[in-house]
């Protein structure tokens, strides 16, 4: 008699309701569904055309999970995604979101193919309890790389507290870390400060820290980088991540070109800035991509030295030479990271004083769908002040 074939393994995957976090869990899904898995992705109304190049090419084995945005009252009505909101706003959307246990447990214990795994953002830690109680394993996915991970969860893991007597220059120290780096006050996470320094309600701010100490609870995290850029913190487990495996996935990008849709529209498509971008010699430009606030050009043009600069800000403005070009930030690292003439690539880790530059030996990028450029790389980490 012949064995029944075992049934295709069913994943959950939750996204966080920022461009900046869902776009790369979302590119990581479809390379999951291209290798024969069935997901469903959590989503809600306004959120949902995020998904359509996923669905669009995944038909079969991707579905989406449409819920209502649950209410909030620190959230006007409407509101689902952190575009263009202020930083305070991450927080809330952190306690808010996870009013979505109930709804998606219900869904998934009447689900006709069980969930085997729940693979989630790291804001949205509300779903390790959720695969608790389906009794499998939940994956942290983490769009940034593994220092910038450590660091925010290293600060609520111990609680750090400034002194009544220091300023902002108080220097916050990371032992566990390798390297040891250390950060003055001003230049770590504000969601951490505003968290130790009463601005957010006390609901709020126990939602957070919750869940950063419920990803410490996880099977293992998966991050947006890749082993030639941050081989130091992937050797051994890391204490300030529960001693738990991490997976380097990136640098994820779409199957396809970006056509400059992805996550709202563009004066520039990604391709006209690639074009821009073939046009210098290869390794002449800087490409540094940072957040709000944060505009440390003088130490920018240092690293160049002879290269080009092409600054691009979260604020989706750029100046670069030979015009303007008004492209959100994501759009921007997808083009440029494929460019041949990328010499740096500079992604901040800590919002407005300080950039993390995780930065290598020589190396090679593979942009999903594009070709393999060596990029030469400085070894260098560091907070660089703005």
């Amino acid at each position: 008699m012949a064995t029944e074939r075992p049934s295709t393994p069913h994943l959950l995957v939750v996204p966080f309701p920022a461009q900046g976090h869902a776009l790369p869990l979302l590119d990581l899904a479809a390379l999951l569904a291209s290798r024969g898995l069935r997901l469903t992705v959590v989503t809600t109304p306004a959120n949902a055309p995020l998904l359509s190049p996923l669905l669009a090419t995944h038909p079969g084995s991707v579905q989406p999970l449409v819920l209502p945005f649950p209410a909030h009252p620190s959230l006007p009505p409407g509101l689902e995604n952190t575009r263009s909101c202020p930083p305070s706003y991450f927080p809330v959307f952190i306690h808010a979101l996870a009013a979505l246990r109930q709804p998606v447990l219900a869904w998934a214990r009447s689900h006709p193919h069980p969930v085997a795994a729940v693979v989630s953002d790291f804001f949205c830690a509300w779903t390790q309890p959720l695969a608790a109680e389906l009794g499998v394993p939940r994956i942290v996915f983490s769009p940034s790389g593994v220092l910038g991970t450590a660091v925010p969860h290293s600060l609520f893991r111990r609680l750090v507290k400034r002194p009544s007597d220091a300023d902002d220059g108080f220097g916050v120290s990371f032992p566990a870390i390798p390297g040891e780096p250390a950060f003055q006050w001003r230049e770590i996470s504000g969601m951490y400060r505003g968290y130790m320094e009463g601005q957010v309600g006390e609901q709020v701010g126990e939602a957070v820290r919750q869940n950063f100490l419920w990803n410490l609870e996880s099977w293992g995290f998966v991050s947006n980088t890749f082993r030639a850029l941050e081989g130091r913190y992937l050797d051994s487990p890391l204490e300030d991540l529960g001693y738990k495996r991490v997976w380097a996935v990136g640098p994820l990008a779409p199957e396809t070109s970006s056509s400059g849709d992805r996550g709202g529209d563009a004066a520039l498509v990604a391709g006209g800035l690639g074009a821009w971008l073939d046009g210098f010699p290869q390794g002449s430009v800087v490409d540094s991509t940072v957040i709000e606030g944060m505009y440390p050009h003088s130490d920018g043009e240092k690293l160049a030295g002879e290269a080009t600069l092409c600054w691009l800000p979260h604020t989706a403005c750029g100046e670069c030479p030979g015009g303007r070009f008004f492209i959100p930030a994501r759009d921007a690292y997808l083009c440029s990271v494929a460019a041949a003439s990328l010499a740096f690539f500079m992604k901040s880790q800590f919002r407005r004083s300080a950039v993390t530059i995780n930065v290598g030996l020589p190396l090679s990028v593979r942009h999903v769908g594009g070709p393999c450029h060596r990029l030469p790389l400085l070894w260098l980490d560091g907070a660089i002040s703005g």
